[in-house]
């Protein structure tokens, strides 16, 4: 195992369900746990008080995965998992998820939240450059991700070094 394979593993295992052994983890389960994670390893430009907002926009891939995160804490505040319908509703998102179903909105998404300080990730391919700040993708059964580092600071967001070093590519 890869010094960063081993080293991912070790920071991005928090939210990751119990496995037996030699069972591989559903892709879902996966990205839900760097999800969780990348929220760990961000700083926003306000404290983060009682609520801290993850949504969901457009197709929900994760289901139960998530909703069995509702109410942990993170950055001493309560999980709260928001699946919204239309990216004006995303101000009130501390990180905001889309997938492969909201491709085609991705300009009206970014446009509709300018430098608004919210963590946006997708798992829908190529959309880094495209002001997205975290792209994950499944390659070889590992889950790889970009960073839109010029992004996440246009938005205030400070990415920790640790999450940058494990990025695949950094923009």
């Amino acid at each position: 195992m890869s010094m960063r394979r081993l080293l991912a593993a070790l920071i991005f295992h928090v939210a990751l369900p119990a496995a037996t052994a030699g069972e591989p983890v559903p892709e879902y389960d996966m990205k839900a746990a760097f999800l969780y994670n990348y929220a760990l390893f961000t700083e926003w430009p306000e404290p983060v008080n009682g609520q801290f907002n993850l949504c969901i926009l457009g197709m929900d891939p994760f289901g139960a995965t998530l909703n069995a995160m509702d109410g942990k804490q993170i950055k001493g505040a309560r999980l709260t998992i928001l699946r919204i319908s239309t990216p004006a509703n995303a101000k009130t998102c501390h990180i905001l998820y889309f997938g492969e179903s909201e491709r085609n909105n991705t300009q009206r998404i970014m446009t509709e939240l300018g430098n608004f300080p919210v963590l946006t990730i997708t798992d829908a391919d190529n959309l880094s450059k495209s002001g997205i700040m975290i792209s994950m993708q499944l390659m070889d059964k590992h889950l790889t991700f970009e960073v839109n580092n010029e992004a996440a600071h246009r938005a205030r967001l400070t990415l920790s070094s640790k999450m940058l070093w494990l990025a695949r590519k950094v923009y």
